[in-house]
């Protein structure tokens, strides 16, 4: 049943969040919001409904995105085995290895930056560092949709970075829990995310003053 359940067996396994229990939880969590509203007799526009799927979609994808897949091994003999087949080295890993932090600025993305023109190069620098500077952009807009009072762009940018060391946190975690290094947790991913987060603001900071009625929930 737990196999069925994670995708993890005996020797081991990745746990992925598939589009059954993505669309699963959607809807449940939408099924939720329009409970609680119901409950507490606030106003559900059409406007607002769409607005907090959308908000809910896109936080189900910013999970699915940056904490999965989750891979494990029970085994420390998988571990080995893997260890060599996927990364040809040998394990047991340093707990540093395993953490896989990296501090230094610019190094993940100079090292993401395309060495030649072809698409596959082009592709994961732009995967690595413009997916980064767009990850929490819709959060900004989102929060500045529903905020009505208005932030700093200093507060924002705060707000941005206590966020993006949310997310790597959890990555970290992840890692730490797994004994595996399922994702790399750097400084140059907390620059992007915040300043993405500050980007987002700002942009629908200027949209609702242009726009008003049509930013009104």
């Amino acid at each position: 049943m737990i196999e069925l359940l994670t995708g993890i067996g005996e020797y081991g396994g990745t746990i992925e969040m598939g589009r059954q229990l993505f669309s699963g939880l959607f809807v449940l969590s939408l099924l939720l919001y329009w409970f609680f509203a119901f409950k507490k007799k606030s106003l559900m526009g059409l406007k607002k409904s769409f607005v907090v799927a959308m908000l809910i979609f896109y936080l189900l994808s910013v999970i699915r995105l940056v904490f999965f897949p989750i891979d494990i091994w029970p085994a420390a003999k998988q571990r080995e085995n893997f260890a060599m087949m996927l990364l040809n080295r040998d394990y047991p890993w340093t707990l540093w290895e395993i953490m896989s932090i990296d501090f230094v600025p610019f190094r993940t993305i100079y090292y993401t930056l395309p060495r030649s023109n072809d698409w596959v190069s082009l592709y994961f620098a732009a995967r690595g560092t413009f997916g980064n500077l767009i990850l929490l952009f819709p959060f900004a807009v989102f929060i500045g949709l529903f905020k009505k009072e208005q932030l700093s762009y200093k507060k924002a940018l705060l707000q941005g970075l206590l966020i993006s060391l949310f997310i790597e946190s959890g990555q970290l975690l992840i890692n730490l829990a797994t004994q595996w290094p399922n994702r790399l947790v750097t400084f140059d991913d907390l620059m992007l995310n915040s300043l993405g987060f500050l980007l987002g603001y700002a942009t629908i900071k200027k949209f609702k003053k242009m726009f008003p009625r049509l930013t009104a929930l």
